[in-house]
């Protein structure tokens, strides 16, 4: 983790979210969430229940992905209180596909056109967790 993003304040938790879309590009690309899970909170639903269970399930399949990954930017940030931040992101995702066996494609998502948007909360708790992060419909 970036010495910027252990930091408990504003330019720490900015750090910190564009950590941790490099980690949930990494843990797309290699199948692991160990170090992704370190660092979220099981409150943030998104994280659990679109990220890390899949990705959890299709390491066990022995299933991999080419592309999909994220490319975000922070837009803006608000310390709350001591111990929590929140911040708006825009996002873009490469398309993906994701493969059983050579030649063997499972499942295909598109590119996004438009960047995404959403709002990530962290908490602070010997370090900045992923508390939420949501999505714009």
């Amino acid at each position: 983790m970036p010495e910027l993003a252990k930091k408990q304040n504003e330019e720490g938790a900015i750090a910190f979210v564009k950590y941790y879309f490099d980690l949930v590009n990494y843990s797309l690309e290699t199948h692991t969430v160990d170090d992704i899970t370190k660092i979220t909170m099981r409150s943030c639903k998104v994280c659990g229940d679109n990220l890390i269970d899949p990705v959890s399930s299709r390491a066990k399949l022995k299933y991999w992905q080419v592309g999909g990954q994220y490319d975000a930017d922070v837009e803006s940030v608000k310390k709350t209180s001591s111990t929590e931040a929140i911040l708006s992101f825009s996002a873009t995702a490469e398309k993906t596909e994701i493969y059983s066996a050579p030649s063997e494609l499972v499942a295909r998502g598109t590119a996004s056109e438009e960047p995404i948007t959403g709002i990530t909360v962290l908490r602070w708790d010997d370090g900045w967790k992923m508390f939420d992060l949501k999505f714009s419909e």
